[in-house]
C-alpha cells in the first residue's frame, strides 16, 4: 500500500534545530524508499529531498477556477523581493492548502506530521503524527492534542501531559549526521584562545568564560558548515550556555575543549545533563573537564553508532504507518 506523507514545517533555517529536523525527515523517509512525501514550504535545503506539496496543483489539466488565482500567485511568487509581501503570499498558499490537497492525495493513506508546538490541524488530516521534539508547550496549557494522535518523541526523555502518555507509538529522531561527521572533523591545527555562546541560555549568568573569549552568537549564525568547523578548529575551547545546541557537539568533533554551563535545576540540570544527555568529549560544567579530555577520542565512533540508531527509528516510523493505515482499511472492508 503507498502511504504518501506531508511534514508541516516552516521555511529551513540551518540555524534552527527544529526546522532542519523537519526538513531532513523528508531526505530520511525518502531513503527509506517513500517517494510521496512532501513538506509545506518552498523554502528548502537543496542538499536534501525535498518536494513542496504546492507541487501538487495540476499546472495543465485541472482547470477548476478556484485554483486559477493560486496558480497565479505561485507562479509570480520567486519575482517579488519585497519580503513582507513574499511572507503574506506564504500565508494565503498555505491557508489554501486543505482546499486542494485532498483533491491529490487520499486523506485515508496520508499522514501528516505536526511539531509539538503547531496548534491543531491545519491540514485537516486523518492520520496525525505529531512530533515531540523538545517538551512540549502544551505542559503549560498552550497546546492541546486531539485524542486520535499518534506521538512520537525525538528522544525518549522528552515528556507530555499524563493524559496524552498513552498516545506515544515510538522515538522519531532526525538529523543528517553524516554530513556533519564528514564536514566537523579535527584537522589538528594551532589554536588560540576561545569563545562563547548564549543562545537559549540568555536567563543564566554569563559568568563561567575568561574576559577575552569572543562571543559569537550572531558569526555561527551566518557562517556556513565548511567555514564554521575552520572556525572550530581555530581555537582552543569553546563554551556554551546554552544545555542544548549541537554546536556543542561540532566543536568537540573539530577537536575543541567544549564546556556546556548547566542550568541551576531542572531538565538541564548538571545531574540531568550527565545522566540523559551525556556524549563523550563534552564537559558539563568546568568540573567535568577532565572526563571530556579522556573521551574526546570516542566521540566520533559514539556519534556514527548514534546515526546507525537515528536511521532505525525512521525505518520504524515508516513500518508502523504502513502497519497502521493497513489495518484501518481492513476495518472499513469489514
Amino acid at each position: 500500500m503507498k502511504i504518501n506523507y506531508i511534514i508541516y514545517c516552516p521555511a529551513y533555517s540551518p540555524n534552527s534545530g527544529g526546522y532542519s529536523a523537519l526538513h531532513y525527515l523528508s531526505e530520511a523517509l525518502h531513503k527509506c524508499g517513500v517517494n510521496s512525501v512532501y513538506i509545506t514550504t518552498n523554502i528548502t535545503n537543496p542538499k536534501w529531498y525535498a518536494r513542496p506539496l504546492e507541487n501538487l496543483l495540476n499546472w495543465k489539466n485541472d482547470l477548476d477556477t478556484r485554483y486559477f488565482f493560486l496558480k497565479i500567485i505561485i507562479g509570480i511568487r520567486f519575482l517579488i523581493k519585497i519580503p513582507t509581501v513574499t511572507r503574506k503570499i506564504n500565508r494565503k498558499v498555505r491557508y489554501a492548502y486543505p482546499s486542494f490537497v485532498w483533491r491529490y492525495l487520499d486523506k485515508n493513506n496520508t499522514v501528516v506530521i505536526y511539531a509539538e508546538n503547531e496548534p491543531g490541524n491545519p491540514l485537516e488530516g486523518k492520520h496525525i503524527a505529531r512530533w515531540i521534539m523538545m517538551n512540549p508547550k502544551e505542559e503549560l496549557g498552550y497546546v492541546k492534542y486531539s485524542l486520535d494522535e499518534h506521538l512520537f518523541l525525538y528522544n525518549n526523555f522528552y515528556t507530555v501531559n499524563e493524559l496524552f502518555k498513552g498516545q506515544i507509538k515510538g522515538v522519531l529522531t532526525s538529523i543528517d549526521m553524516t554530513t556533519h561527521l564528514q564536514t566537523y572533523t579535527n584537522h589538528h591545527l594551532e589554536r588560540n584562545g576561545g569563545a562563547y555562546i548564549i543562545r537559549k541560555g540568555i536567563n543564566k549568568p554569563h559568568d563561567k568564560h575568561p574576559r577575552d573569549f569572543l562571543r559569537v552568537d550572531d558569526l555561527l549564525i551566518r557562517l556556513s558548515d565548511e567555514e564554521k568547523a575552520q572556525y572550530f578548529n581555530s581555537i582552543k575551547t569553546f563554551i556554551s550556555y546554552d544545555p542544548s545546541t549541537f554546536l556543542a557537539v561540532q566543536a568537540a568533533l573539530c577537536g575543541c575543549e567544549v564546556i556546556v554551563i548547566p542550568d541551576d535545576s531542572g531538565e538541564f540540570s548538571q545531574e540531568n545533563l550527565k545522566k540523559n544527555h551525556r556524549l563523550h568529549g563534552i564537559a558539563y560544567g568546568h568540573d567535568d573537564i577532565t572526563w571530556a579530555h579522556d573521551t574526546l577520542h570516542l566521540l566520533m565512533d559514539s556519534m556514527q553508532d548514534l546515526n546507525t540508531k537515528y536511521f532505525e527509528t525512521i525505518k520504524s516510523f515508516k513500518d508502523y504507518w504502513e502497519s497502521y493505515i493497513c489495518q484501518e482499511s481492513i476495518k472499513t472492508i469489514n
